[in-house]
């Protein structure tokens, strides 16, 4: 197209959303935020322990993370530092579970009592920051999922790159 005409540029339709490769859709999301470094240290997934002792899935963001199982007295997830089997214990040296589910979440043992005044734990995240610095923060984020975030069609498979390979030497 010359300079100066007057036919107008083309525009390219957008393509309906459900048509776009990676559709994003909205979600609330809890994580261990640090209060200090103003972020998110650990972002809660389905198998994050609440402190209730029941897994992030249990909990309905519908019904502002109420926990779904029976008889359990958690009105909110709060998240519970995990790793594997370890845990981040009390300064009483008590699980969560030996401490009551609603904050403070005193400790419950006998040998505790008027001592442990709530769950207050000496361990330091990775962010340098210690335990008492962080809150089970709940955001509304953009989720995709892994086919999405990794391009793999319905069938499961990955796209085949159409880059040339490389030889190993």
């Amino acid at each position: 197209m010359e300079s100066g005409s007057s036919e107008p540029t083309p525009v390219l339709p957008e393509p309906p959303l459900d048509a776009h490769p990676h559709t994003h859709r909205r979600q609330m999301c809890a994580s261990f935020y640090c209060n200090q470094c103003q972020r998110d240290c650990i972002p809660a997934n389905s198998q994050s322990w609440c402190f209730c002792n029941h897994r992030y899935s249990a909990h309905d963001p519908q019904n502002g993370f109420r926990c779904t199982a029976p008889r359990c007295p958690c009105k909110q997830f709060y998240f519970h530092v995990t790793s594997g089997s370890w845990q981040v214990r009390c300064q009483c040296k008590h699980k969560n579970i030996e401490h009551d589910v609603a904050p403070p979440h005193k400790c419950k043992k006998p040998a505790c009592a008027g001592k442990c005044q709530g769950f207050q734990s000496p361990w330091c995240c990775n962010c340098d920051h210690p335990w008492t610095d962080h809150q089970t923060m709940f955001a509304e984020r953009d989720v995709v999922s892994l086919a999405e975030r990794f391009d793999i069609n319905p069938e499961g498979v990955a796209p085949r790159s159409t880059e040339p390979t490389v030889p190993r030497q």
